[in-house]
C-alpha cells in the first residue's frame, strides 16, 4: 500500500509539472511578438528555426530566439527565387495604368519623377524612370523600359530602368517589382538599359529584373537585398571593338556612404559572346572615407561558372558567407581582393556542394578565413 501511494504521489508531481511548464511557456509567449527568447550560451543557426541574434545583455552576446521560420529566406540567408511569392509583383496583385507610359511603345520614354513623399503601387508603367523628388516609393509593380545606348562615345547617362542620380533623389524605396530591360534592336550600337536599378540612397528589396546589362549601378548609401537577377544582356560595344561583360552587380563609389549586398539570388547563363560577372566593386583612391560594402549571403549559381566577387581599388569589402557554383571550383578566381583598404576581409564562403572555398580559388593572393 505505502509503495502504491508513493506511485500516486509522483503521478501528481509529474503531472503539476508539465501543467506549471506549459503555463509558464503560455505566459512568456503571450507578448506582442508571439515569440519565446532564451539565453544561450552560443546558437548556432539550424534549419531555419532557431537563429543566432546579437544581444549585449545575453552571455556572450548571444540568444536564440525561437519563431516562425521564413519560407522566402534559404538557410544559407540568401532569398528563394519564387517569383510571385517571395519576390517580383506578389500574386493576385492587380496592376492599373500608371498616369504616363501607359503603352509598349511608351517603353523608351524617361519618365521623371519630382514630386516628394509619391507612392507608386500596383502599376504597370513603361518607360524609364529618373527620380528627383525625395522619399519615393515604388512597389508591386511592373516596369518595361529600353534605351537606345551611344555605345559609339561610351555615353550611358541615366541608363537604368529606374535611376535616382539627381541630387534630390533620395530616401528611394522599391520593392516587390518587376523591373525588364528590353532590348531594341540586335544591331551594333544599341542596347537595352545598363541597369535594373542605379543611383543612391535607396533601398530595393524582393524585386526580379532581368534583361539589362548590370543589374544593379550601386554609387553609395544603398541597400540592396533580396533580391532575384537573372537573364542579363551582353552587347557589342562598339567603342571598343569586342563584347562587354554583364555584372549582376557593379558598385563605383563616388562617394563617403555604405552598401549593402545581402541575400540575393543571381542566376547566370552561357553567352555566346562575351563574360559574366558577379559583384564588382571598386573605389577611386579620391574618396575618403572608404566606404563599408557589405557582400553576405548571396547566391551565384551560373551554368557557365563565371560568376564571381571582385573588390579592388581601395574598396573596403566584408565578403562573408556567400554561396558560389562548385561548377566554378577549378577556377582561381572565385573571389579577388586586389589593392582593396586593408580593412577588406573574405571569410566563411562556400560553394553550393557544401565545400569550402580554398585560398587556391582566390586571386592574386588573397585568402578565405575558415574561421566561422
Amino acid at each position: 500500500m505505502k509503495s502504491g501511494s508513493n506511485r500516486r504521489t509522483l503521478t501528481y508531481i509529474g503531472i503539476f509539472v508539465v501543467l506549471g511548464v506549459f503555463f509558464t511557456f503560455t505566459i512568456l509567449a503571450a507578448d506582442d511578438s508571439e515569440r519565446v527568447s532564451f539565453e544561450a550560451e552560443s546558437g548556432t543557426r539550424s534549419d531555419g528555426i532557431p537563429i543566432v541574434k546579437d544581444d549585449a545583455t545575453a552571455s556572450n552576446g548571444a540568444y536564440v530566439e525561437f519563431g516562425e521560420a521564413d519560407s522566402c529566406v534559404h538557410d544559407d540567408g540568401y532569398v528563394n527565387p519564387i517569383v510571385g511569392t517571395c519576390v517580383g509583383i506578389p500574386s493576385g496583385t492587380q496592376l492599373s495604368a500608371y498616369s504616363v507610359g501607359q503603352n509598349p511603345s511608351d517603353a523608351n520614354k524617361v519618365i521623371t519623377l519630382s514630386t516628394d513623399n509619391e507612392v507608386i503601387d500596383s502599376k504597370r508603367i513603361y518607360g524609364c524612370i529618373n527620380i528627383n523628388a525625395r522619399n519615393v516609393t515604388i512597389k508591386n509593380s511592373y516596369i518595361e523600359c529600353y534605351r537606345s545606348r551611344d555605345i559609339q562615345n561610351n555615353n550611358n547617362g541615366f541608363d537604368g530602368a529606374i535611376s535616382n542620380l539627381y541630387e534630390n533623389g533620395i530616401n528611394t524605396r522599391i520593392t516587390n517589382n518587376e523591373i525588364v530591360c528590353k532590348i531594341k534592336s540586335s544591331a551594333p550600337g544599341t542596347a537595352p538599359c545598363d541597369f535594373g536599378i542605379n543611383g543612391s540612397d535607396m533601398i530595393a528589396q524582393y524585386n526580379n529584373i532581368y534583361g539589362a546589362v548590370d543589374g544593379f549601378g550601386v554609387f553609395r548609401n544603398a541597400d540592396f537585398s533580396y533580391n532575384y537577377i537573372h537573364d542579363l544582356t551582353i552587347v557589342y560595344e562598339e567603342y571598343r571593338s569586342d563584347y562587354g561583360h554583364a555584372d549582376m552587380f557593379q558598385l563605383y563609389s563616388s562617394g563617403s556612404g555604405n552598401a549593402k549586398i545581402i541575400g540575393n539570388y543571381m542566376l547566370g547563363k552561357q553567352y555566346e559572346n562575351g563574360v559574366l560577372q558577379g559583384i564588382l566593386v571598386q573605389a577611386p583612391s579620391s574618396v575618403q572615407p572608404k566606404p563599408d560594402i557589405q557582400i553576405k549571403n548571396n547566391r551565384l549559381e551560373d551554368v557557365f561558372a563565371s560568376l564571381r566577387i571582385t573588390c579592388r581599388d581601395g574598396a573596403s569589402c566584408a565578403i562573408e558567407r556567400n554561396i558560389i557554383d562548385s561548377r566554378y571550383k577549378s577556377s582561381n578566381w572565385v573571389i579577388e581582393l586586389t589593392n582593396a583598404h586593408s580593412s577588406s576581409y573574405s571569410r566563411c564562403n562556400y560553394f553550393d556542394d557544401g565545400s569550402f572555398i580554398q585560398n587556391s580559388n582566390m586571386r592574386n593572393g588573397s585568402t578565405n578565413n575558415s574561421n566561422c
